[in-house]
């Protein structure tokens, strides 16, 4: 994974944690955490209902770090539809902007 995607994932995971009001012992990002605890790419998949077969965690990663490069609300929702895993969404017949916002929900924000 790119640094970058790495970088995008770690920021989401924070967010997360802080909306979910859990410590710094909780791993989101899927680094050095127990097992049974979810990654952020776990998260995404249950939320969108996407199996592993259908999308890869690598492009999972990648639009969450196209979007996080993002900072203005515009630009995060046009990286997200524009994105592999917007892409697969759109292919797969989902209510998009449903999908899309949830994506938006999940993803690291972009710094201004």
């Amino acid at each position: 994974m790119s640094e970058t995607a790495q970088d995008a994932l770690e920021t989401a995971a924070e967010e997360l944690r802080v909306r979910a009001g859990l410590g710094n012992e909780t791993n989101l990002a899927g680094r050095g955490a127990g097992d049974d605890e979810p990654d952020l790419i776990e998260i995404v998949r249950y939320r969108l209902e996407l199996l592993p077969t259908e999308i890869s965690d690598v492009s999972i990663a990648a639009s969450l770090a196209r979007i996080g490069a993002q900072s203005e609300a515009r630009g995060r929702w046009l990286a997200a539809f524009g994105s592999p895993l917007g892409k697969h969404l759109a292919a797969r017949g989902s209510d998009l902007n449903t999908a899309i916002n949830a994506v938006l929900a999940l993803a690291p924000r972009g710094r201004a």
